[in-house]
């Protein structure tokens, strides 16, 4: 239950972050003379593009990141599983009976209380 809840939250957190806006800037200074405002309006494209990349780059490493935690979350449960699996397995073995089931916690078993001496 809690492998599928966190693969949920890493696909939800990826799907919220697979679009970056786009952030521009159209804005004219009055004060500044042609040679200035061509030069400002490249300097403003050139550091939308630097963002942008830098922002696909970001982008690319959290999704690579996310899909490796997936599949180590999901060889984990497998793991998980394959353990249960072997403890039924010898508890048949033994024949014991009357054993909590595997989904039970350790601490959920009834307590005795101490002997006094």
């Amino acid at each position: 239950l809690r492998i599928a809840h966190l693969r949920r939250l890493i696909s939800h957190r990826s799907s919220l972050n697979q679009n970056f806006p786009v952030v521009r800037s159209d804005r004219k200074n009055p004060k500044m003379d042609g040679h200035d405002s061509e030069d400002t309006k490249q300097s403003t494209a050139d550091m939308t593009a630097f963002v942008q990349n830098l922002l696909q780059q970001m982008q690319t490493r959290f999704q690579t990141m996310s899909d490796s935690i997936i599949t180590k979350i999901d060889d984990m449960g497998g793991r998980i599983n394959e353990l249960e699996q072997s403890i039924n397995d010898l508890r048949a073995e033994m024949g014991v009976e009357g054993t909590p089931p595997p989904s039970s916690k350790p601490g959920d078993e009834p307590k005795t209380p101490a002997s006094s001496t």
